[in-house]
């Protein structure tokens, strides 16, 4: 009964061992990615910042704004954006899709 019991322990003792070394390589690989702050985080990446990353910021509080003002002025729910507007935020997705697709994730 006692080897029974050895073993068991020597068993979990080698679970827990195992799952402290997945932990740990978990977090030596998260480690880099602790933010830096919310503008560095939204404008940069592993090689720094990028155009198409400060790109798609702008927009979206430019459309935000947009958003904020069409609400206030038409009281509606929600309010139109024009076709030249779609259009542009189109063409502006498609440049950061066009940048994004190229960046190597290490």
């Amino acid at each position: 009964l006692a080897g029974i019991a050895q073993r068991r322990i020597a068993q979990l003792q080698a679970e827990i061992q195992d799952r402290l070394n997945i932990q740990k390589a978990y977090f030596d690989k998260t480690k880099p990615f602790v933010s830096q702050g919310l503008w560095k985080d939204l404008t940069t990446d592993i090689n720094g910042p990028t155009l198409h990353r400060i790109q798609v910021l702008c927009w979206t509080v430019v459309l935000g704004f947009v958003f904020i003002i069409g609400v206030y002025r038409d009281l509606a729910m929600p309010p139109d954006f024009s076709a030249t507007l779609l259009a542009l935020m189109g063409i502006s997705g498609a440049g950061y899709v066009g940048f994004k697709w190229p960046e190597k994730n290490n």
